[in-house]
């Protein structure tokens, strides 16, 4: 049985098991009380059953359809991936960590951050610090006062501070390595907190989004858990097993950011904790059943949930990052390009579609080689089959409930070319996961972009950062502007778009 044949077999099994939860769950409505109690039971059993088997489906439709040419022999994307806690801080009132997959390895900081010489002018030392860790594995001087900071479109150290700026608005830190970061599996492991140049899209684009819960556990802080730091470890992966092993989902799809003491006389702890898989659909699916579950069952077969107090929990569901990780052979300098320059061509055809070029900034180009399992050819720009098209995606999502706001196109397209039911299919698709791109740069993904600034003594500079993209053909949805302000594109599958470059154009801020 080949694995197309195991996904319509799966979609069969997915399908049946919802129709007899429908089943039940009309008879549990309508029932008397003693079919209700006989039913939950059942229920709850069902519910856990298709979301196994919609994670399982998820990843045989993964393997069928992303990069089937020479696909990498790696099987991280249906293995389990084991997680560790790092930066465990222990307070009198909160325990705030960080878990990552095993395999990770984060940088030095300790030996990175000795010997710097830091400048005169009062530039801020968190900044010159991070520098000071990408110099380390790039092999330069930390020598800041011989080779200052320079704040330039064209510096790689620029970009370097604006993505350190744009992971911490979801929490995120920036961590460096030597080692080549191979993009085939980033989806994967950005649903584990880790983030590369081949996956910080997905963030930008609300794609890949985490279920945040907040609940109680009656437990005593001080007694219970602090009296070690192996104790208060082991407490949290065990926890982490438990919730994972209730929802039948992996345990590095569940991260424990921080533990609250709020009632030590009573002995009860808020725990903090995150859900967050590659697909946003199965996300809340997950969110819903643990709901669900508190609220219906007292978990008396485990050791940890069973003392969580039933109640109605919330969750936010919002992109959050543990690190993104950026590699030493990361980016292609010999490939950077300065779109200020005069006498550019304003339209050119790029993989059989207009490719509107980003006039007035500069490309830092991502450096491509071994970082997919299939060639180059979709990366030329000779107007071939094999290409792939040109957009542009800012450093925010454009969704349905701003697309007729902050820019032309989209004004444009809602009242001159789109109609009732091209808004209906967007909304469609919308509710599920979609990523959005847009043909123009300027005057379009530009309005979708939050202004950065960089703090280097007494020159401030705001600069702004767009992600310039590939997209496979025949792979998007498009919903047309006005000729002269291009085209909205949607997409449904996330190995379809391939950040290459990443643009930058200062700002001026008046006051």
């Amino acid at each position: 049985m080949n694995d197309l044949e195991i996904v319509y077999k799966l979609r069969k099994r997915i399908n049946n098991l919802e129709n007899k939860l429908k089943s039940l769950t009309y008879e549990n409505v309508n029932g008397n009380p003693d079919m209700n109690r006989r039913t939950i039971a059942r229920i709850n059993k069902i519910e856990a059953r298709i979301i196994k088997l919609k994670g399982i489906h998820n990843d045989k439709i993964y393997q069928v359809y992303s990069g089937s040419i020479n696909r990498p022999k790696t099987v991280s994307i249906i293995s389990e991936i084991e997680m560790k806690i790092i930066e465990i801080d222990i307070g009198d009132n909160i325990t705030t960590l960080k878990m990552i997959p095993m395999s990770f390895k984060l940088d030095d900081k300790k030996r990175a951050l000795k010997d710097i010489i830091y400048p005169t002018d009062g530039t801020d030392r968190n900044l010159i610090n991070i520098l000071a860790r990408y110099r380390t594995i790039i092999n330069k001087s930390k020598d800041f006062r011989r080779e200052p900071f320079q704040v330039r479109t064209n510096s790689t150290e620029t970009l370097i501070i604006l993505l350190d700026a744009f992971v911490r608005q979801y929490e995120g830190e920036l961590s460096f390595t030597n080692e080549d970061i191979c993009f085939s599996d980033s989806t994967r492991y950005i649903a584990s907190g880790i983030a590369n140049l081949g996956s910080l899209h997905l963030l930008a684009a609300n794609y890949i989004l985490t279920a945040k819960f907040s609940i109680k556990i009656n437990l005593n802080y001080d007694r219970e858990l602090t009296r070690s730091s192996s104790i208060m470890k082991n407490f949290i992966l065990d926890l982490n097993k438990s919730i994972a092993n209730v929802l039948h989902c992996k345990n590095d799809f569940i991260r424990i950011f921080s533990i609250e003491k709020i009632d030590n006389k009573h002995g009860m702890i808020q725990v903090n904790f995150g859900l967050t898989t590659p697909d946003k659909n199965q996300t809340e699916s997950l969110a819903r059943h643990f709901q669900n579950l508190v609220r219906r069952t007292d978990f008396r077969n485990d050791k940890i949930l069973r003392s969580i107090q039933s109640d109605r929990y919330q969750y936010e569901l919002i992109p959050i990052l543990s690190y993104l990780q950026l590699s030493s052979k990361d980016f292609d300098i010999n490939s950077n390009y300065d779109y200020t320059q005069t006498d550019l061509s304003k339209q050119v055809q790029c993989g059989n579609y207009p490719y509107y070029l980003p006039i007035g900034w500069f490309r830092h180009a991502i450096n491509l080689n071994n970082k997919y399992s299939d060639n180059l050819f979709w990366l030329t720009t000779r107007n071939i089959n094999d290409e792939w098209p040109i957009a542009f995606h800012g450093t925010h999502s454009p969704t349905l409930t701003n697309i007729t706001q902050s820019t032309p196109l989209f004004n444009s397209i809602k009242t001159d070319s789109m109609n009732n039911e091209d808004i209906h299919r967007i909304t469609k698709v919308d509710s599920g996961s979609a990523i959005y791109v847009i043909t123009h740069c300027n005057d379009g993904a530009d309005a979708y972009t939050t202004p950065f600034t960089i703090l280097n003594g007494d020159n401030n500079e705001t600069f702004k950062l767009v992600f310039q993209c590939r997209v496979r053909p025949n792979s998007f949805t498009i919903y047309n502007g006005p000729n002269d302000l291009g085209q909205l594109w949607q997409i449904t599958d996330p190995q379809a778009i391939r950040p290459y470059g990443l643009l930058l154009k200062r700002e001026t801020i008046l006051f």
